[in-house]
């Protein structure tokens, strides 16, 4: 308990709602993106002020985007009052004052330095104790995003890392303006893009998922679609690639050796055999025969196959 009043009192004073350190916990979480700061929070009950006191003593004018998956928040500072509920997207300026107050909550927090997001926003000094619903499409967008962005970030390298600042900080723009300007609009394709690419794995193997019915999902136009993915080789490519992936899954699983190789392409959206082994042998270098051999025999599957200039290959390619 001491240490987390030590650290948030860095910025303001807070309080506990129940000041009884055997019943206090907090978990927090945070990576560096570049110049950005991306976590989570959980913690106790408790209210927090900002005062103009401690905003001239300390600096500090980061923009705080935070997204409430458990709890809520609500804000205030003079006649103006602010709630935000759990799902709820809030936006906190540093350079003005506040006052906040918990429940029991956890928090999604995009920590930003003023100089850059306030280029981006429309209204850069109007976005203290903002309260965006989390139904709004661009929300909820956004809070996928960050979510997906915040589990990957233990695997990504320090560049990686730094290049995705620019889309997640563009998209955030696009939600508190409220529309997609020009230069906003690359990070909001990049999370779109990502939003259907997960789309398509977790239903990889439902038949009725087609370009169009995703399109439709994402009420975007098919051409709209096509252009996202024109660097995929095309949505359908994508989703071919995809089924082969879980497909050369199955075919390496023991319990699943007294299939056809013929059922398990159907089974991956292929009706005709010959084309799920010419699709296979593309992607990962040899056919779906010898690949279950090497599975059969325990024998270790050369990933770079797919990528060396086989015969089969030259002759397919060329």
């Amino acid at each position: 308990m001491a240490i987390w009043l030590e650290q948030v009192g860095l910025l303001g004073q807070t309080r506990l709602k129940d000041p009884s350190p055997e019943r206090f916990h907090a978990r927090v979480e945070y990576y560096q993106l570049g110049e950005l700061v991306l976590g989570t929070a959980r913690t106790k009950a408790q209210s927090f002020d900002r005062s103009r006191y401690q905003i001239g003593r300390d600096g500090v004018t980061h923009y705080v985007l935070q997204f409430y998956v458990a709890g809520g928040c609500r804000a205030r500072f003079g006649e103006q009052v602010a709630l935000g509920k759990q799902g709820d997207f809030m936006t906190f300026d540093c350079a003005q004052p506040q006052m906040t107050e918990t429940p029991d909550y956890g928090c999604i927090h995009l920590f930003v330095p003023r100089p850059l997001l306030a280029p981006l926003l429309a209204a850069p000094d109007e976005q203290n104790m903002r309260v965006f619903s989390g139904s709004s499409a661009l929300v909820g967008m956004l809070r996928d995003h960050l979510a997906a962005l915040y589990r990957r970030v233990p695997f990504l390298t320090i560049r990686e890392a730094e290049a995705l600042a620019k889309p997640a900080l563009e998209l955030a723009a696009a939600v508190i303006n409220g529309s997609v300007r020009e230069d906003t609009a690359a990070g909001v394709q990049v999370a779109l893009f990502d939003m259907i690419c997960r789309h398509v794995i977790e239903r990889v193997l439902d038949p009725t998922l087609t370009p169009e019915s995703i399109a439709g999902h994402f009420q975007i136009s098919p051409r709209k679609l096509s252009y996202l993915f024109q660097n995929a080789g095309g949505i359908s490519s994508y989703i071919q690639e995809q089924r082969l992936h879980h497909a050369r899954i199955d075919l390496a699983d023991t319990a699943q050796m007294h299939r056809s190789i013929a059922d398990i392409a159907e089974g991956h959206g292929f009706v005709h055999p010959q084309s799920f082994t010419r699709a296979f042998q593309r992607l990962h270098g040899l056919t779906p025969r010898e690949f279950r051999a090497l599975a059969r025999d325990h024998r270790k599957w050369d990933a770079e196959l797919a990528s060396r200039q086989t015969l089969w290959r030259w002759m397919t390619e060329t």
